[in-house]
């Protein structure tokens, strides 16, 4: 087992279907690297492990959202479980979508991220309205 490792299951909880268009890490090797696609209500999982003496692990994966034919915008989360120091993550997604997680503490960190609509928003298949 690594000295720290990151594990993730990516909950997509929306109609829309998630692209892989980048990913990457700054630490650590992928095991195993994160699936290209995840599907409407599907979930996808990967783990990032350090590979070096005293070293942490950190990542990032960016998603497009499409509904439909059409691209809603990125869905960007990224971790770092360092060798000293506490987890950090970080998390962006298009207007009338949220995106939470829970876990994600400890040196070989379980963390569960689910993308779903926002309170308030509606998805449709071209686009997300905010209602105000």
């Amino acid at each position: 087992m690594s000295a720290r490792s990151t594990n993730v299951t990516l909950k997509n909880a929306t109609t829309g279907l998630l692209v892989l268009t980048s990913s990457g890490l700054q630490h650590g090797v992928w095991n195993p690297a994160p699936p290209t696609i995840i599907t409407p209500s599907g979930q996808g999982v990967w783990e990032n492990d350090s590979d070096g003496f005293m070293t942490g692990d950190q990542g990032y994966v960016t998603y497009k959202l499409i509904l439909g034919s059409a691209s809603v915008g990125d869905v960007n989360f990224s971790w770092d479980n360092p060798y000293v120091g506490s987890n950090g993550y970080g998390e962006s997604c298009p207007a009338g979508y949220n995106i939470s997680y829970t876990g994600g503490s400890g040196n070989n960190a379980v963390v569960v991220v689910t993308l779903s609509i926002a309170a308030g928003a509606t998805e449709t298949l071209h686009q997300t309205t905010v209602e105000k």
